[in-house]
């Protein structure tokens, strides 16, 4: 059996591609800082490569934007595009609706080119998907993933407080895996 891989730089292009277009059409990220010499429409962009490049960390991402195809990827001019602690404060303030929708544009175009399913060894295709706890910019989140050639991030739901991390979980699931009559 032959085991296709995609070039992840095919895939930062088509996401370029689709962050000028979301852009175009007037979708904004927003976040919580007063005069930001730096967007949160950059930061967004930039937190779209940790899963393609499968990075596990904000240092992580920081390291690859120093690098020139990173610089190129953001289309920045500065010799270094945003710091993982610029990350991470712009983070604790993102209005999660308007990243809900970037989100729901970025699936779409994966779904629509199968980049969210999985290969069995029987050879069937199928999408599967992970629920995970995280803190996002000092927030706990409960994520949900479709994991396949390319791991997408498909939701966010804001844990109230700790000890309420199964609930968000379950509004995650019920809202993604279960039958919409």
């Amino acid at each position: 059996m032959r085991t296709s891989i995609i070039d992840p730089h095919i895939i930062i292009a088509k996401v370029k591609d689709l962050c000028q277009r979301l852009e175009y059409f007037g979708v904004k990220v927003k976040d919580a800082r007063k005069h930001p010499q730096i967007s949160p429409v950059t930061i967004f962009k930039s937190l779209l490569l940790i899963p393609i490049l499968r990075l596990k960390s904000l240092n992580q991402l920081d390291n690859y934007l120093r690098l020139p195809e990173g610089i190129r990827f953001i289309g920045s001019k500065r010799k270094m595009v945003v710091s993982d602690s610029t990350m991470e404060r712009s983070l604790a303030g993102f209005a999660i609706d308007s990243v809900r929708k970037i989100l729901n544009a970025v699936v779409g175009f994966a779904r629509a080119r199968g980049y969210h399913k999985i290969t069995l060894a029987s050879g069937r295709r199928m999408i599967a998907g992970i629920v995970d706890g995280t803190e996002i910019g000092k927030k706990l989140c409960s994520v949900f993933y479709e994991i396949g050639k390319v791991n997408l991030l498909v939701d966010v739901e804001r844990i109230k407080k700790r000890g309420k991390e199964l609930e968000a979980s379950w509004k995650l699931m019920e809202k993604h895996l279960c039958d919409k009559e």
